[in-house]
């Protein structure tokens, strides 16, 4: 069984209903499991209507062009079951992909009907909100399942041509935390909206205009910082980013924060203002080790000035440790 985390799809959803209801048939092709080194990664998707018409990408390249080319076979041939298909990235081998990046990759063609509506439809409503249900293939066709059964990770489970599993959790997956709502903030949503987050935005003035004129955070609250810890939720998936008007904020909002079990922590500042909140810190009681979890200055290292490139360097080091090997 192999485990992966999730790859956001776009509108292949939607692509795939309204082929369906425009009587076109219509195959769904998922990434389900991977070797070594490989274009596609699990969880990606195309879909391949019999018009000639594609949607979304498998990875590309010569094995995604054998990959459709086999979807146009199972729909010409109107075959209902799912189908495996491997793929090896070497040239000589047997089930060779055509490429050479010396991994593989196992994906599954679905032939969809005008029964699978009904799961698109849950899965398109699931898209941009934290959702219950996950997706779940098998030879058996495609259904959901409760997303308590796979957590926030695909699983995989690949015995055999006819015995096989497949979950893959629908909706947002990962949820950040954002205090403070000024111009960096409203950068850092548009960017960790692109990126698949769920953005929980707050601030302790209800007057300020960027908090107002944010229109990537899906949630957006005028708290009292100093019951900052009460909106966050711990667990694996929740990261928390400080970036309030002023050091004190952050270093309230911060005390709350230091200790919880969260994926990220970290806090905007200049090397001065470190500097003191570290001192702060151990004044208030904390040690180096507690301290040292929190990422200050926040960011990657990409001589950032403009709230853009700030913005960019904070997703940069978000996604370093979101995607850093177990």
């Amino acid at each position: 069984m192999s485990k992966f985390e999730v790859h956001q799809e776009t509108n292949i959803w939607s692509f795939c209903r309204q082929q369906i209801l425009d009587d076109n048939a219509t195959a769904l092709l998922i990434i389900l499991e991977t070797k070594g080194s490989s274009p596609g990664k699990p969880g990606f998707k195309m879909a391949v209507s019999e018009n000639g018409e594609l949607q979304g990408s498998v990875g590309g390249g010569s094995a995604e062009y054998a990959a459709v080319e086999r979807a146009r076979r199972i729909l010409k041939k109107n075959i209902a079951k799912p189908q495996l298909m491997r793929q090896v990235h070497s040239a000589d081998a047997e089930e060779s992909s055509g490429m050479i990046c010396a991994g593989e990759q196992t994906l599954a063609i679905v032939p969809l009907t005008k029964e699978s509506i009904a799961v698109i439809e849950k899965i398109e409503r699931a898209q941009d909100t934290i959702s219950n249900i996950a997706l779940h293939l098998s030879p058996a066709g495609i259904d959901l399942v409760e997303k308590q059964e796979c957590n926030k990770i695909i699983v995989s489970d690949l015995s055999s041509e006819g015995q096989w599993d497949y979950t893959e959790p629908q909706g947002l997956t990962e949820t950040i935390y954002i205090f403070g709502g000024g111009h960096v903030s409203v950068e850092l949503s548009k960017v960790m909206r692109m990126l698949g987050f769920y953005i929980k935005i707050f601030d302790n003035r209800p007057e300020i205009s960027t908090l107002h004129a944010n229109e990537s955070a899906h949630e957006k609250h005028v708290i009292d910082f100093a019951n900052a810890g009460s909106y966050v939720h711990e667990g694996e998936g929740n990261y928390i980013v400080i970036m309030t008007v002023g050091h004190m904020h952050d270093l309230e909002v911060l005390t709350q924060m230091v200790g919880k079990k969260v994926t990220y922590l970290g806090m905007m500042g200049s090397k001065s203002k470190v500097s003191t909140i570290h001192q702060l810190l151990h004044e208030k009681g904390f040690n180096e080790q507690e301290i040292g979890s929190v990422h200050m200055p926040i960011g990657e290292q990409i001589y950032s000035h403009t709230p853009k490139e700030i913005a960019i360097s904070i997703a940069a080091e978000i996604i370093k440790i979101k995607n850093q090997p177990v």
